[in-house]
């Protein structure tokens, strides 16, 4: 392997007409560096300029100026170890392409205009700006090359090219230098105008094919307009780059820092419109689901904006939405383990589980999510009342094992007919009993003018002693469906039909009725004007399909007892529905009827009519 130095060469990666530069390992600081070596040793001229190169880029400490690292002489060739640059030159980038966005080449320029600043600003004049000595790196970053023909600004220190001389490459100079005069820092800023043409336009606006061609055309050619080239270059930066290329130093920039005054608001205005179109891009993605492609333009776009309030209310909308799925994904393992507790029939466990996920279902983004747990939650609370009023079947008894053809092994056959002789006859006893226990309980609930014990307590309002918790009357009642059975007879009592609310789900099922909305109304008519035969005479196939009435009727009148019947008695109340029809041929009865339904004013129907003709 090659040795420079202390330096073990690798490679060559380029060679032009001052020598050429090689990759090499620095053992000592144990990283790659750039050596280039001078080959052209019978030149004085450019080995002085050559060996002037540290002293000058080296009083330079810039982001965007290449750094030198050491200097020294092999096999005396000097030569120059500098910080090894991965990109390519924007000449390359120029020729070959792919072609740049408008922001990113007004971001190349200034940076380049940072890095000639500073050296302006340290008294150094680069004198050779142009895009092969600027280099793009991999990372995005810009670098200033090749101050090997730069000189210092001050006239008293030691220059290595006399006045007058010409150094440089002549497309690039500025028209006094094809003049003799010197190169000033005016001059860095038209050779970087040129610079700046270029690159926007792609096209090189003093091409020649001699030096001599070349003054000529800086002298007096007048570059078309930028627009003209570059329909996205606005007319701004046109006029910015017109002004530093301008033929006279007194019409130009004065200084490159005027100068990136005036790029500023070019570069951020372009800055907006990227940050403007990666936030639209984003949202794209957002709404195909595909977070991540979203983030990373949100990301992009903050960057370049970091006020950017699309972008940030982007991001936003990402967080909430990766939020979510988090929560969803939680929220489902939640359902799926309380559901195993409820289907195991683990109520209490199950309802503590879903409890629990309220506490972290909280975000705005999971309102959905928090409604299903209620409706969930809703749902296990009934299941766990209904089980608890359903009382399980006693196990059954575990039968003796048998041998072949039902031969107990024990060899006592006669056990297995007399068990069942007994079991029949047990069995037989408790179902007349249960008979004579419903039988008398059905006597005991029909209509009568006294009623049993607990419906003349019902009467009195005597709500203590109404023993609602009797399981013949509980049955009747369904009042162990009811949340406050006493409530609900109360109301009754006191004819408050309002508060009934037979469409009330709970209500209906302490009472027994079936959802039947469009009967509802029609039931509360008869209630409310206390129609008592109509109630239960010609409407109780409606109150039987509705209200339920079928099931137990006198329980039902016993908690709001019906009006006094007819004088004499001689009508039975369940039979009336309408005095005309069901009594035309009975005429006292159909006059008691009609004075009946006068004194409780319930002349209507068919009645009335049939009133009004007589």
């Amino acid at each position: 392997m090659q040795q420079i130095g202390r330096y073990q060469v690798r490679s060559e990666i380029g060679r032009g007409g001052f020598g050429a530069v090689y990759r090499a390992w620095d053992p000592e600081v144990r990283r790659d560096v750039a050596i280039k070596v001078l080959t052209s040793v019978h030149d004085p001229g450019m080995v002085a300029r050559f060996r002037s190169e540290p002293g000058t880029t080296g009083i330079l400490k810039h982001r965007n100026i290449v750094t030198i690292y050491d200097f020294g002489e092999h096999e005396s060739a000097p030569y120059l170890v500098m910080e090894l640059l991965e990109g390519r030159t924007l000449q390359q980038a120029i020729e070959t392409g792919p072609p740049l966005s408008l922001l990113v080449k007004v971001a190349v320029l200034v940076e380049v205009a940072e890095g000639l600043l500073h050296a302006h600003e340290s008294g150094v004049i680069h004198r050779d700006i142009k895009p092969a000595n600027i280099m793009l790196l991999a990372d995005g970053a810009v670098k200033v090359l090749d101050f090997g023909i730069a000189r210092m600004a001050d006239p008293n220190l030691t220059r290595q090219t006399s006045t007058g001389m010409m150094i440089g490459t002549a497309e690039y100079m500025a028209p006094e230098q094809f003049e003799g005069k010197d190169a000033t820092a005016l001059s860095d800023i038209f050779s970087y105008g040129v610079v700046c043409y270029e690159l926007i336009s792609g096209k090189q606006p003093f091409r020649a094919s001699n030096w001599m061609a070349a003054a000529l055309l800086i002298a007096n050619a007048v570059p078309e307009p930028l627009p003209a080239l570059a329909p996205e270059c606005p007319e701004a930066l046109d006029a910015i780059v017109r002004k530093a290329v301008a033929k006279r130093p007194s019409e130009r920039y004065q200084s490159l820092q005027d100068m990136l005054f005036d790029l500023a608001p070019i570069k951020a205005g372009l800055r907006k419109i990227r940050a403007d179109a990666l936030a639209v891009e984003g949202q794209r993605a957002l709404n195909a689901g595909d977070l991540n492609a979203a983030e990373q333009e949100a990301r992009r776009a903050l960057e370049l904006d970091p006020a950017h309030s699309p972008s940030q209310e982007l991001r936003r909308r990402i967080q909430r939405q990766r939020e979510r799925l988090a929560l969803a994904e939680r929220f489902k393992k939640g359902m799926e383990e309380a559901d195993s507790l409820l289907q195991s029939k683990s109520f209490d466990e199950g309802i503590q589980t879903l409890e629990a996920m309220r506490g972290w279902l909280v975000a705005d983004s999971v309102a959905d999510l928090r409604r299903n747990l209620e409706v969930r939650l809703t749902t296990a609370r009934k299941a766990r009342e209904k089980s608890r009023r359903i009382v399980p079947p006693p196990p059954a008894a575990p039968l003796s094992p048998v041998g072949e053809f039902g031969v107990q092994p024990q060899g006592r056959p006669w056990r297995t007919p007399v068990l069942t002789a007994v079991a029949i006859v047990a069995f037989g006893g408790l179902a007349y009993v249960a008979i004579q226990r419903f039988a008398a309980n059905k006597q005991s609930l029909q209509p009568s003018p006294v009623g049993n014990t607990d419906v003349a307590r019902l009467r009195d309002k005597n709500w203590a002693q109404a023993r609602f918790d009797d399981p013949d009357f509980s049955n009747c009642m369904d009042v162990p469906l009811c949340l406050t059975a006493k409530q609900m007879a109360q109301a009754l009592q006191a004819k408050d039909w309002k508060s009934v609310r037979y469409d009330d789900p709970e209500f209906s099922n302490c009472m027994g009725f079936q959802p039947c909305t469009d009967r509802h109304k029609q039931a509360e008519r008869l209630l409310a004007v206390a129609d008592w035969p109509n109630l239960i005479g010609s409407d109780r196939q409606l109150l039987n399909d509705c209200m339920g009435y079928s099931k137990c009727l006198a329980a039902k009148l016993a908690v709001v007892p019906p009006p006094p019947k007819p004088e004499g008695g001689e009508l039975n109340y369940a039979r009336i529905s309408c005095c005309s029809a069901a009594f035309k041929d009975d005429k006292a009865k159909y006059q008691a009827c009609r004075k009946y339904k006068m004194e409780n004013g319930l002349i209507q129907g068919d009645c009335f009519q049939t009133f009004q003709k007589e």
